[in-house]
């Protein structure tokens, strides 16, 4: 009985096989005609492309093989008409009653090929779509979308809706497989930082997704007294890549002199009051005040600018315009 049973078993496992084997032959023969009519894809683009890629390059999918397998009727009908052209009276006028229809089903299959979008089609787009120009959100969006994955060549910008995308791989209208791999290359703007102060000027970086490099930076690493002077580069960079900042930085504060005045006591008072600003040279006097990016550029007097930075163009057009105005 066990026997048996696997026999029954195993025929019922062999006709299934042979079931869908034919199935299998039956679409493909079906593609292949549909195909060389002009109506179908071919049964290896039907199982073997992406989901979608038929769609996108074939119009009235469905309906290619609807009438492909009319087609495939009317042709056997004419050829059956051919084959019993000889034969009895009866026959003969069967015949003659049917060939107006079959030559009238002919006309019609011929207008509604001609009238439905049915087939290639002539301008078929692949399933990338073209990111160039987004800002990196809405582009990995679309990508997403489109069932496909986005690689930006490393770690996803840190404010990606503020890097643009100014390259893919491959471009767009391109062709890929379901869930394949669109590589991606955005450019951020950098800050604008010259005459900012350096410590404001890589948090600004740091917050913008950058990397900075500093020159000219003091030996006891104070950034309190310095600004920047250059940047490089100033327009668009990278994620994560390096910004260069040349600093201009003041002198340290002189160390205090201690003076004995035997006993101990306070120094005499000398009288005055604060030194005038204006009687001080650019590079000492910048030493103990904080000026702007273009102090020693001025020729005019000095004057504090209404930010509390000191310029030296008192007196003349435009003086600490870009801070305020004077004080």
């Amino acid at each position: 009985m066990a026997s048996r049973g696997g026999r029954n078993g195993g025929g019922g496992c062999a006709v299934l096989f042979v079931v869908l084997l034919a199935i299998a032959a039956v679409v493909y023969a079906l593609s292949a005609v549909g195909h060389f009519l002009g109506l179908t894809p071919t049964g290896s683009e039907v199982f073997g492309r992406p989901e979608g890629w038929v769609s996108r390059h074939y119009a009235g999918v469905f309906w290619g093989y609807v009438l492909t397998i009319v087609l495939m009727a009317f042709g056997a009908a004419v050829v059956w008409l051919a084959v019993s052209a000889q034969g009895t009276d009866e026959a003969a006028a069967a015949r003659a009653r049917l060939l107006p229809r079959v030559g009238g089903a002919g006309l019609l299959l011929l207008v509604v090929a001609i009238a439905l979008p049915i087939g290639p089609q002539a301008n078929a787009r692949g399933n990338v779509p073209n990111v160039v120009g987004m800002d990196a959100a809405t582009a990995k969006a679309a990508i997403d979308h489109a069932k496909l994955s986005a690689d930006f060549g490393g770690p996803e910008p840190m404010n990606d809706q503020q890097c643009r995308v100014t390259e893919q791989r491959p471009g767009g209208e391109s062709e890929l497989d379901e869930y394949g791999t669109v590589t991606l290359q955005c450019m951020a703007q950098v800050p604008q930082l010259v005459g900012k102060k350096a410590e404001t000027a890589e948090s600004s970086l740091q917050d913008a997704g950058f990397e900075s490099r500093l020159v000219n930076e003091p030996s006891d690493y104070d950034l309190s007294r310095c600004r920047v002077r250059r940047e490089n580069p100033t327009d668009e960079a990278a994620p994560y890549s390096t910004v260069t900042l040349s600093l201009k930085c003041k002198k340290p504060p002189p160390e205090p002199k201690i003076t004995d005045f035997g006993g101990g006591g306070e120094p005499p008072y000398s009288g005055g009051g604060s030194p005038d600003p204006s009687e001080a040279s650019g590079g000492s006097f910048c030493d103990t005040h904080d000026c702007i990016p273009s102090f020693d550029e001025g020729d005019g007097s000095i004057v504090q600018c209404a930010d509390g930075e000191w310029s030296h163009s008192g007196g003349r057009p435009g003086a600490c315009s870009s801070h305020g105005g004077e004080k």
